[in-house]
């Protein structure tokens, strides 16, 4: 329902305890919130994200927040996530309490947040 608490919850979550993962627990990042209170641009992005990461995913969606592009995109986010990948790397950790940059799957991703 709060962007911000996504922001907060989520990525700043996985940023900060993702070199932790599977040591103790596996890290979970928050669940991905589908919901008309938050742009469908903003929920992508943190699904992908959360897709490649090699964290759990879970998404919790509001019917009302579902066209066939958001089906598409859990369809496909569960079918990453269902991989075995390295570890996202977060890498403005050190500046950035919400990463904005990453390497996932070899790939230097850049996330807009705001």
């Amino acid at each position: 329902m709060e962007w911000a608490r996504t922001l907060k919850m989520g990525v700043n979550t996985l940023g900060f305890r993702l070199p932790q993962h599977n040591t103790f627990y596996a890290a979970d990042g928050d669940c991905v919130g589908l919901t008309t209170h938050i742009p469908w641009e903003k929920n992508k992005q943190w699904m992908q994200l959360l897709s490649e990461s090699s964290a759990p995913l879970f998404i919790s969606a509001q019917p009302e927040a579902l066209g066939e592009k958001q089906k598409l995109a859990i369809r496909n986010s569960f079918t990453a996530a269902s991989r075995k990948q390295p570890l996202a790397e977060p890498l403005d950790w050190m500046n950035n309490p919400r990463p904005e940059e990453w390497v996932l799957n070899g790939t230097k991703i850049h996330f807009e947040w705001s």
